[in-house]
């Protein structure tokens, strides 16, 4: 609908919209913020993906987020997750560089493979309601390579521990 915008500073989403179609904003270059309003309960692949949003802010009526949503959005550094949200999936939020702080909601229970990857988090609390954590959520560099020093925490004996801990010889990963 806006993709590639270069005109488009903010969008106010009414009530009425249930879901975020894919690549509706994708690189929209002048958006530099969103507010995902209650009744949105879907927010398709590549939604938001290379624009300057720089925060958005997701209600908890969303119950997904999909593939490369806000993928390289490099200046995005402030995101608040509602709580409601169930289902983080593949590099949902993928390189962005100046995210640096987020609060999962207790509510979730997937979080898909590469979602944080190449962002500029240092540590992350998981949740006891994740039931899912695919190789490389977060932890990981822009080159998929490790982060040591990354901080995992989390109570014992939850998804926090196995996705800690968790290696696959067959394909050279370990956390």
């Amino acid at each position: 609908a806006f993709s590639g915008c270069t005109s488009l500073t903010s969008i106010t989403i009414p009530d009425s919209v249930t879901s975020i179609g894919g690549e509706a904003f994708r690189d929209c270059s002048s958006l530099t913020s969103i507010e995902i309003p209650e009744g949105v309960a879907f927010i398709d692949g590549w939604a938001f993906a290379h624009s300057n949003i720089e925060k958005a802010s997701i209600s908890g009526t969303v119950y997904q987020i999909d593939d490369y949503a806000f993928a390289y959005c490099e200046k995005l550094h402030e995101v608040n997750l509602g709580n409601g949200i169930e289902k983080i999936y593949h590099a949902a939020f993928a390189f962005d560089k100046a995210l640096t702080q987020i609060t999962l909601p207790s509510t979730l229970t997937l979080i898909g493979q590469y979602a944080f990857c190449g962002t500029g988090l240092t540590c992350i609390t998981i949740p006891d309601s994740l039931e899912e954590i695919s190789f490389c959520a977060f932890g990981y560099d822009e080159n998929m390579n490790a982060d040591g020093n990354f901080v995992i925490y989390g109570e014992p004996n939850t998804m926090a521990q196995e996705y800690s801990t968790a290696q696959d010889a067959e394909n050279d990963y370990e956390n």
